[in-house]
């Protein structure tokens, strides 16, 4: 009788779980804060498929938060190393000795920086890493740069003019017109690139999608 009333329920439990599946799958194995209809919902999964991203450990993903240079590095070391293997030559430890060797990212920060020249790295980052630093939409796209212009599949690519009316005086503008020219991350509609403001997750994975298909 125990035997029987064990096999019910646990029947009933996978009877239920299916029908959850059925019922609710935008949800099902994937982020509960998270549904189908969100823009960058297929990005989103895609790299999580990948191995790329990781959510919080309630389960959320949280699309609209801003991205933080500690979490960018772990999401572009990953990257970085299954995509150019053989590129991790430079030593920029000096770039993070603002972060503790016990900090969370502080492994992904020192690989993601060992793809990139010491003159890049200093450019971007200064003397200090600021892990915690809200990242910019200019900054994620010269990071993309210094990785990718190691590699001879970008080499003599002829960068041309994107046209935006607002990146005369920013810091990279040169990394800003190769990642739009090369389909990598988009303006705005009214001709503007926006280059110091602050990036979600959401529009990260938009932006390495792209980056990881190639």
């Amino acid at each position: 009788m125990i035997k029987k009333a064990s096999l019910l329920v646990l029947m009933l439990a996978l009877i239920t779980a299916l029908s959850f599946t059925f019922l609710f799958p935008s949800w099902a194995g994937q982020f509960n804060d998270l549904t189908s209809s969100h823009w960058a919902y297929e990005e989103i999964n895609k790299l999580k498929q990948l191995g790329y991203i990781n959510g919080y450990p309630d389960g959320t993903f949280k699309p609209e938060n801003n991205i933080t240079r500690a979490e960018f590095a772990a999401i572009m070391s990953r990257m970085a190393g299954d995509l150019y293997p053989e590129g991790d030559m430079y030593d920029n430890s000096r770039i993070i000795a603002d972060m503790n060797k016990g900090h969370w990212a502080f492994g992904a920060a020192k690989e993601m920086l060992s793809h990139m020249t010491g003159q890049d790295a200093q450019n971007i980052f200064g003397i200090d890493f600021s892990p915690e630093k809200k990242i910019t939409r200019e900054e994620v796209v010269a990071i993309i740069h210094a990785l990718i212009k190691q590699h001879t599949d970008f080499s003599g690519i002829e960068i041309t003019d994107s046209g935006f009316s607002d990146i005369s005086s920013a810091r990279f503008t040169e990394s800003i017109n190769l990642c739009v020219q090369q389909g990598i991350i988009n303006g705005y509609p009214e001709g503007t690139f926006k280059p110091a403001r602050n990036i979600t997750r959401a529009e990260i994975t938009a932006i390495l999608i792209r980056v990881a298909e190639g």
